[in-house]
């Protein structure tokens, strides 16, 4: 991601000295910038405690107790979605607008290198690892929850506005404006006058 914010920086400087960045010249931004494909712009990071207990019988004896108390890091990383989602930039008179998709949660990653045994006792045959995956999944929803309630969307549109409006502030546009895009899933067309622009 920072080698392709590099790249649109230094295309922003190329253009800088024209007053008013040109049709083309956003169009060659809006490219630089989709190759990114996601613009990871938030992220909120996670400890998580999580317990394990399985125990089984045979004929009402116990023949399988077991008992996995660890801890987790994990990191929730939300942004904009730019391949495929109605992200444009086009020129409207004397502004600059940028066609903007919602901020989604991209990803919610567990450390598995940061995973901490607090307990692991009992008898019988130990924790699967199906089981022990799947409490990370369920911990891994509980995390991606608790960042949107906190307002991890709203920072990473907040961010990837700040990061769309300097690039082009450098390729010399005064007026930045954003509106929000139309996914290209839908078919609708965004309201992008490029064609008619010179």
């Amino acid at each position: 991601m920072l080698a392709a914010l590099f790249a649109g920086a230094m295309l922003a400087r190329r253009l800088v000295y024209a007053q008013t960045p040109s049709t083309q010249s956003i169009i060659q931004m809006e490219d630089q910038l989709k190759q990114m494909i996601q613009l990871q712009t938030a992220e909120h990071w996670y400890r998580d405690i999580i317990y394990i207990g399985e125990q089984s019988k045979i004929l009402g004896i116990p023949t399988r107790d077991r008992h996995l108390l660890f801890g987790i890091r994990m990191k929730v990383i939300a942004g904009i979605d730019l391949k495929d989602s109605g992200f444009r930039l086009y020129r409207r008179g004397g502004a600059v607008y940028a066609a903007l998709p919602e901020a989604r949660v991209l990803a919610v990653d567990a450390d598995d290198s940061s995973i901490e045994e607090y307990v692991s006792a009992g008898r019988g045959k130990p924790v699967s690892m199906l089981t022990y995956f799947d409490e990370i999944s369920g911990a891994k929803a509980v995390a991606q929850a608790d960042a949107v309630n906190r307002g991890i969307l709203e920072q990473a549109e907040n961010n990837a506005k700040s990061i769309i409006r300097n690039l082009l502030a450098m390729a010399g546009a005064g007026d930045v404006r954003f509106v929000t895009a139309k996914p290209s899933s839908t078919g609708e067309a965004n309201d992008d006058p490029r064609e008619a622009q010179q």
